[in-house]
């Protein structure tokens, strides 16, 4: 899974993921040296979409915070029987050889299944 691709493909889900990546970096920004007005202009500035790419590249993990706290629950198993599995709302899907192939292909459906979400939030 490339994030460039990820976030073309999902462009609701793309700002969710990139707002919620600006928001860690802001709170990591707390110290006495760092007013609040620079915290704001970071966050009217924003995060490149390239910054965001390379941190899902790098740690595609970090994206199940994103989705938890947007209510889509990915859950990774794991059984002798059955290997390494996704799971989205108790409907196991697909037998991997690896937690990392499970979790990239469970991102991805993820990722889908929110940008579902804020489409029909989106209509409403």
């Amino acid at each position: 899974m490339k994030g460039i691709k990820l976030l073309n493909n999902y462009p609701l889900s793309k700002n969710i993921i990139k707002n919620w990546f600006l928001e860690q970096l802001i709170s990591s920004l707390k110290t006495e040296t760092i007013n609040d007005d620079f915290k704001e202009l970071v966050r009217k500035k924003g995060v490149e979409d390239t910054h965001i790419e390379t941190l899902i590249d790098l740690n595609p993990r970090s994206l199940f915070d994103v989705l938890d706290e947007n209510n889509v629950i990915l859950i990774i198993s794991y059984s002798e029987n059955t290997e390494w599995r996704w799971n989205l709302k108790d409907d196991f899907k697909n037998n991997f050889s690896s937690r990392r192939e499970a979790e990239k292909e469970g991102i991805l459906q993820a990722i889908k299944a929110l940008e579902k979400q804020l489409k029909n939030k989106k209509k409403n």
